[in-house]
């Protein structure tokens, strides 16, 4: 068994659901759960804390915590407007409640670079300074599981890679194991070791976070990962499947492992070529192209510049 389980989890809140959601994490893992706003995202983590009830199962350390109060499941939740108390210091927030460990606070605040902070009110404090120290909050809670939605939507664009590698710091610093939202690939990229890609409602992909982004398992998930030329396996002889390659994979002329007739629909001037879009059959796809192509001719591609996945 893993150290969380998630199990047939299924809610339905309003018009929206969360459908048959199923995954596993070991102690240490750093989950990416990535998708579009809209997708649960942020449902799903507040799911885990246990401010929605849903069905199905939610298994922590082993033990069962579906229906456990929300301050009794050891779970740290940072949401991406911070939740900071206003009216309190940064060292008030930090210490709230009165119970936290001094040394850990200590450790935090050196950690986390907040000496010259802690008597200032989080309205005085930037982005990234406000997302800093509701993560040392969080940690200071000493949670089973840390759970961030979008830490990085408030901190401006120049410092996101920085905040990244701190991130990554903590999480191997304090032994997390952490679960992280966000609509980025790059982050998810750079931060995970697991990755799942939730859609409307459903996890319709989850594994190690290289497998996840270079196999997409079925046309959805490939589209929201941004593959293009995504075509029907028709034209290369696979049935009930379809495949994608990349414009700058085709090549013109006799090549390839595979060979199309094309038409030339329409061109768009780039800096070194064109990208000309092209008809096989009923099929539109792009293709790049060093100089203009005639009306009819011929392109190719080979087997390995394929990604093959389900319709």
């Amino acid at each position: 068994m893993g150290y969380l389980e998630v199990k047939n989890l299924h809610l339905k809140k309003g018009a929206f659901e969360l459908r048959n959601i199923n995954f596993s994490l070991e102690k240490g893992d750093f989950l990416a759960i990535i998708g579009k706003t809209g997708s649960g995202k942020t449902v799903l983590l507040e799911t885990l804390t246990g401010i929605h009830k849903p069905k199905g199962k939610i298994i922590l350390e082993g033990k069962d915590i579906t229906n456990t109060p929300i301050e009794k499941r050891g779970i740290g939740l940072v949401y991406q407007d911070f939740m900071l108390f206003e009216h309190m210091s940064v060292k008030e927030n930090l210490l709230f409640p009165k119970n936290r460990d001094i040394n850990l606070f200590n450790r935090l605040v050196k950690q986390f670079d907040l000496e010259k902070l802690l008597l200032r009110k989080p309205k005085s404090l930037s982005g990234g300074e406000k997302q800093k120290v509701a993560i040392a909050r969080a940690i200071l809670s000493k949670p089973k599981l840390l759970l961030l939605d979008e830490p990085l939507s408030s901190i401006d664009f120049g410092f996101r890679y920085m905040f990244l590698e701190f991130i990554r710091d903590i999480h191997k610093e304090f032994n997390l194991t952490t679960i992280y939202v966000t609509h980025n690939l790059k982050e998810a990229l750079n931060l995970s070791n697991r990755c799942g890609v939730l859609i409307n409602g459903k996890l319709l992909q989850f594994g190690q976070t290289g497998d996840v982004l270079k196999n997409p398992k079925n046309s959805a998930v490939a589209k929201f990962l941004g593959y293009k030329n995504i075509l029907d396996g028709k034209l290369v002889g696979l049935k009930d499947m379809l495949f994608s390659v990349s414009p700058y994979n085709i090549c013109v002329g006799d090549c390839g492992d595979f060979k199309l007739d094309v038409e030339l629909v329409s061109l768009i001037k780039k800096e070194a070529g064109f990208l000309a879009k092209v008809r096989a059959k009923s099929e539109l796809f792009y293709i790049f192209v060093r100089e203009k192509p005639p009306k009819q001719f011929k392109v190719g591609f080979k087997k390995n510049d394929m990604v093959v996945f389900e319709k």
